[in-house]
């Protein structure tokens, strides 16, 4: 069967049809969705509640409104209130922990540098599909979703640019094996900020120095002028550790055999675990 078949049989089957499909994929590929399936399915109070909340009768606070927290809240399992809100708000959390920046920000980052001249957003979206087949051997929801909020976002606004990016990006992913990756993919600028943020991933802290900053990117055959990083911390807001005199403590730095190609493998493959999580996890 030819793939304009399959699409025409997918087309052909309905909206029943293929949301039954889903559904049942959904409890095949979940083993929690699964289990709560069958308690909700015993429980006639957990019944009422899921119609509840399916007919917009009831809504959930929002600490407990989606993943695991809103499937408990759904069932009535125990424990899942337990989050006080009004304590929430007084708690002191701990500053983040990379030069002021969270660890999904610098991420996010290295993602936008990955994609340069490229719609972020369509790089996103190949990108993580090509991790999924590469990973998994098939295409998980989290991407799917990725993938079709991409596509209703071009048929609505009868954008053509977005379909436009998106073979861009595919031509790009083209011929590369998922995890592999070179100074040229990137070009020489966004290379060395690509490594600083890699170096910041692996060596959590309140603050940087401009040296040590240096000295990672000279392990890696990269002699970038201080200027240049302290005009990229800035712009990105990346706290600096301007205190005058030596550091204490030898800072540590990416290892000076470490190859170029194998430091690009651990930037480009960072989200083979993804930052957003599967439902139920």
């Amino acid at each position: 069967m030819s793939l304009t078949d399959e699409i025409f049989a997918t087309l052909s089957a309905g909206d029943d049809v293929a949301g039954v499909e889903q559904f049942m994929a959904l409890l095949r590929r979940i083993p929690g969705l699964r289990q709560w399936y069958r308690r909700v399915t015993r429980d006639s109070s957990a019944r009422q509640k899921l119609d509840a909340y399916l007919n917009g009768k009831i809504v959930p606070a929002p600490h407990v409104s989606s993943g695991r927290r809103l499937l408990d809240w759904i069932a009535g399992a125990a424990g899942h209130a337990r989050v006080d809100v009004e304590k929430l708000k007084h708690h002191r959390f701990a500053a983040p922990a990379h030069g002021g920046l969270s660890r999904g920000q610098v991420i996010a980052l290295i993602l936008k540098y990955q994609a340069g001249t490229l719609d972020c957003a369509s790089f996103l979206v190949l990108r993580a599909l090509r991790r999924d087949l590469a990973v998994e051997g098939k295409i998980g929801f989290t991407a799917t979703n990725a993938a079709m909020h991409l596509l209703n976002a071009a048929v609505s606004r009868d954008d053509p640019k977005i379909m436009h990016q998106l073979k861009r990006a595919s031509k790009f992913f083209e011929g590369r094996k998922f995890g592999a990756g070179e100074k040229s993919y990137f070009g020489y600028p966004a290379w060395w900020k690509l490594n600083i943020l890699a170096y910041m991933l692996h060596h959590p802290k309140a603050a940087y120095r401009v040296r040590e900053f240096r000295q990672s990117l000279l392990a890696l055959n990269l002699d970038i002028a201080p200027s240049y990083i302290r005009r990229f911390c800035r712009r990105h807001e990346i706290v600096r550790d301007s205190r005058s005199g030596r550091p204490r403590k030898p800072t540590a730095s990416f290892p000076a055999q470490a190859s170029v190609s194998k430091n690009a493998e651990t930037i480009f493959g960072l989200f083979q675990t993804s930052a957003i999580s599967a439902l139920l996890h």
